[in-house]
């Protein structure tokens, strides 16, 4: 697929969740609450499942039973940190660090003109103010989110 295909049904996707999205909007104070407990330990228990590092970091969190006011307890990690272990942040095997790179080079080369890799995932760099670049990879669930969200 092109970069036009995959994200014209992007879009038609957001057009799908944006309802339950703005449905959110209505939300009590309470059920906010919920779901970001909910949410949060969604997260937590897929970063510990499919990452080395939170499996490590996270080893002797009970993610089931975490809630909002325990996240200063866990301790934070910086771009540099994240960079210097990034094959050990993603949740997926189907991409690397040296994946990642070699496909923004055949980007900027013009060898290739999809910015997706393997049609699901977007590599985002930053500018490197801290004297590292950060790379991060989006997969297209994230994607429709980040819309929905900032829409």
């Amino acid at each position: 697929m092109d970069y036009k295909t995959i994200m014209n049904d992007v879009w038609k996707e957001v057009q799908g969740i944006m309802p339950e999205h703005i449905e959110r909007l209505s939300w009590s104070k309470e059920q906010v609450a919920q779901y970001q407990t909910k949410a949060l330990r969604e997260l937590l228990k897929v970063a510990k499942e499919y990452t080395k590092y939170y499996s490590e970091v996270l080893s002797d969190v009970d993610v089931d039973n975490f809630n909002i006011e325990q996240l200063p307890n866990l301790s934070p990690h910086d771009k540099i940190a994240h960079m210097n272990r990034w094959d050990d942040f993603v949740t997926t095997s189907e991409v690397t660090y040296e994946i990642a790179e070699n496909h923004m080079e055949e980007i900027r080369a013009g060898s290739n003109s999809n910015p997706f890799y393997d049609d699901k995932y977007l590599f985002v760099a930053t500018g490197g103010s801290t004297g590292k670049r950060g790379l991060f990879v989006w997969d297209i669930e994230f994607i429709r989110q980040i819309i929905c969200y900032t829409y």
